[in-house]
């Protein structure tokens, strides 16, 4: 069934102090709408491209602010391209995506884009691939373009003719966001965002932004269904805050003596793959801490720990007494993840992007055996100087495959290889590596396939080796997600031995009796038919008879039943013809 594709109008823009530079030009030709694949959500507040606008030199940002009403139902796809009508030259673009902030003005920088002037349409629509998918979570995302606008008689930036939409036309040049009808502009910007649509086939078993909570009261006395403390002390229960965020309004906030539990029920999870995740920000002259648990009770076991220490320095304890560091940085938002994989006794924690440690899991915090586990989180305020603020906290049941291959075959072309692969569905796949081994070499990487991202359609993969000398090869794919996480596939093994000459060799033993090999090669893919002819012309016995690639074969002619005397084995295909003479002799 054909997806159609959901259009929103969405826009935003940056503020500029000196409204009377800020004008319109219009437009006698209207720039019509890009193209978009059918499998992708377009959002947008704009209409057709009529106008442009300049603000008399200076640089600008406009965008627009996606409300969680429109990126609600996109949860769990990707922003992927941007569009935008580039209607009169400019001396610098760049796109800049910025997370949620307030409704008046964006927060963090997600990404900063510059773009290549000289690839862009002009006038015209144009469709930027972002070098980094932003994954959408439901909250705002602002989609903004700058503009090095450095000449008051240009209009650089495409808007339709109106009337604007309150999200659709936030602009700013001066550090202060407002919108276009601050400057009497009732339009809306020609940018738009394109979104896989399709939901990572994980199943989020808990999540919680803290955001419903009151700000100054303890989390797990306002939640006590989902949140407990290690020892049910009043003290122990941390301060929902309104002080930082990374997801507006609230987070919640780890200081000494707090030690928050979250539990992922009764019975520890003792198989599968999970994701546990978040979001932390340690003012300057702070630190913090956190651990995981393969079993929280009686005789709790820690199966990692993680300290962030004063000056932006970090120690991770997994596995082995000695620790790991790594650094954070400072008053800044941050994600942490750690990945725990039960079936494969593996775990992974990653700071800010980067991969800190894996570790075996059943080897726990400092190397002492414990159960192979998974039971809860554990946010601990352990000195003093510990003021850790956590936000989007979530965890996920990963127990799907990543990529489901349903396919992966080679074809041989003489000293030709061409490797066709099929998956029914992705998950946050980069790409492949195509991997070759030749005799008893190690594996290499021969060549790179995209992957499709994240979706359910099933997509078919090609990759063709050439140039190869006789001998035997075997291959692999190397699958890549966007986290440098990887798996591999199935092994082929392929034999090369590419014929240069057609034809029969001298059958063997000749004469024979009863039976003889007859060893024959074929240059070219073709219809191939070998077979055995009295001397009358009369085809006694057919031994090959099929379409068949270039190679160098074998067949045996088993002649107990006929009599003695000279025989002719005759290859035909459609572009030669070989025949030898073959003795008899009982």
């Amino acid at each position: 069934m054909k997806k159609f594709n959901t259009i929103f109008l969405v826009l935003c823009f940056t503020a500029f102090s000196f409204a009377q530079n800020f004008s319109v030009l219009q437009n006698t030709k209207p720039g019509g709408s890009p193209n978009v694949s059918e499998t992708l959500v377009t959002i947008n507040y704009d209409g057709a491209n009529n106008n442009s606008i300049g603000d008399g030199g200076t640089t600008f940002i406009g965008g627009a602010r996606f409300t969680p009403a429109i990126l609600g139902p996109l949860t769990g796809g990707e922003l992927q391209f941007v569009q935008f009508y580039y209607a009169q030259a400019a001396t610098g673009l760049t796109i800049k995506i910025y997370d949620a902030g307030t409704s008046t003005a964006p927060g963090a920088l997600l990404l900063d884009q510059p773009l290549n002037l000289s690839s862009l349409t002009m006038p015209g629509w144009n469709e930027i691939e972002l070098s980094t998918y932003i994954p959408i979570s439901g909250n705002d995302l602002w989609i903004c373009l700058e503009v090095a606008d450095a000449t008051g008689a240009s209009f650089p930036f495409g808007c339709d003719a109106g009337p604007a939409n309150p999200d659709g036309d936030w602009v700013n040049d001066t550090g202060v966001w407002e919108h276009l009808s601050g400057f009497g502009l009732n339009y809306n910007w020609n940018i738009r965002g394109v979104v896989e649509d399709s939901p990572a086939p994980s199943t989020i078993l808990f999540a919680d932004n803290f955001d419903s909570y009151t700000a100054g009261t303890g989390l797990a006395a306002q939640n006590p269904s989902f949140w407990t403390t290690w020892s049910g002390g009043a003290g122990e229960d941390p301060l929902v805050s309104n002080a930082f965020s990374n997801s507006s309004p609230n987070s919640v906030v780890i200081v000494q003596d707090n030690d928050l539990v979250k539990t992922f029920g009764a019975t520890p999870y003792s198989t599968g793959k999970y994701k546990i995740s978040f979001y932390a920000y340690i003012p300057a002259g702070k630190a913090g801490y956190f651990n995981t648990l393969a079993l929280f009770g009686a005789t709790s076991q820690w199966a990692m720990e993680c300290y962030f220490d004063l000056g932006g320095n970090g120690r991770m304890f997994g596995g082995s007494t000695t620790a790991v560091t790594f650094t954070w940085p400072i008053a800044t938002w941050f994600p942490v993840e750690v990945d725990v994989d039960l079936d494969s006794d593996l775990g992974i924690i990653t700071i800010n992007g980067v991969s800190v440690l894996s570790w075996q899991w059943s080897l726990g915090a400092s190397g002492t055996p414990i159960q192979k586990t998974l039971h809860a989180s554990d946010f601990y305020g352990d000195n003093a100087n510990c003021q850790m603020f956590v936000d989007d906290y979530s965890v996920e049941d990963m127990n799907v495959v990543p990529v489901e291959l349903s396919a992966f075959t080679a074809n041989v072309n003489k000293n030709t290889v061409t490797l066709n692969w099929t998956t029914e569905s992705e998950l946050n796949n980069n790409g492949f590596e195509i991997q070759r081994k030749f005799a008893d070499d190690q594996f290499i990487t021969i060549g790179i396939v995209q992957g499709a991202g994240t979706t359910t359609k099933r997509n078919n993969y090609s990759y063709t080796d050439v140039d190869l000398v006789d001998g035997n090869y075997v291959y692999r794919l190397k699958q890549v997600d966007f986290s440098g996480a990887f798996e591999y596939s199935d092994e082929i093994l392929v034999e090369i031995n590419a014929p240069t000459v057609f034809g029969i060799e001298q059958n063997y033993p000749n004469p024979f009796n009863p039976t003889t090999n007859i060893k024959y090669s074929v240059t070219e893919p073709s219809f191939v038919k070998l077979a055995v002819y009295n001397m009358l012309g009369e085809e006694v016995s057919v031994l090959k008879n099929e379409y068949m690639t270039s190679g160098t074969f074998n067949a045996t002619f088993d002649a107990a039943s006929l009599p003695s005397g000279i025989y002719i084995c005759k290859l035909e295909t459609s572009y030669a013809v070989s025949a030898i003479k073959m003795m008899l002799m009982k």
